[in-house]
């Protein structure tokens, strides 16, 4: 695989499509689906729950991986294959905020407030768009269970597909001496280590 200069210092596995899927489902078992059911438990036999926002911050990654792999936009695929409403301004609303700042956005449009919540219940209880009454802003309402269930039913439903065809996955990155100060880590790391 040749590299673009963007891709010069990243490193690439090669893997299997379906091994790969493999490894993610079995790390949103033993993972993600293991953090949702102790935050669940918590927080129905408390009477102050614990938050739970972190659980979309760890599963956004993990979809935007699936979507990858499956060779589909993250949007769409949030919107389409795991029936979040809206997948590109939640997308945008959700994703972006939780994993590059701790401020929650809003989006504003022809002076109407798009805003969004989530919210645990079950994997039964779906996703939901509500409107506040006589009020500009609308809610889109994720629901985390249904989110963390309705991907792994995805995963098993590729898995079974059985495509063997290869992927490149990045799992490490060269660094070169134009970073300096990350250099002079690396080199105290390595001679102390």
């Amino acid at each position: 695989m040749s590299k673009t200069p963007k891709q010069k210092d990243k490193i690439f596995r090669t893997i299997s499509k379906v091994k790969y899927l493999k490894e993610i489902l079995r790390r949103h078992k033993t993972e993600y689906i293991e953090i949702l059911d102790i935050v669940n438990k918590y927080n129905l036999t408390h009477e102050r729950g614990i938050g739970f926002w972190s659980l979309t911050r760890i599963i956004f990654p993990v979809i935007e991986t699936v979507a990858f792999i499956i060779g589909k936009e993250k949007e769409n695929f949030l919107e389409e294959d795991l029936e979040v409403p809206f997948g590109h301004l939640v997308w945008e609303l959700y994703r972006h905020a939780l994993m590059h700042s701790d401020q929650l956005r809003y989006a504003v449009y022809k002076e109407k407030t798009f805003s969004w919540a989530i919210h645990l219940g079950n994997e039964n209880i779906g996703h939901f768009v509500d409107k506040y009454a006589g009020s500009h802003t609308t809610t889109i309402h994720i629901a985390i269970p249904k989110l963390y269930f309705d991907l792994q039913k995805f995963l098993i439903k590729e898995i079974t597909k059985n495509d063997t065809s290869l992927i490149s996955i990045q799992v490490g990155v060269h660094f070169s001496d134009k970073r300096e100060r990350l250099i002079n880590e690396l080199e105290e790391l390595y001679i102390k280590y």
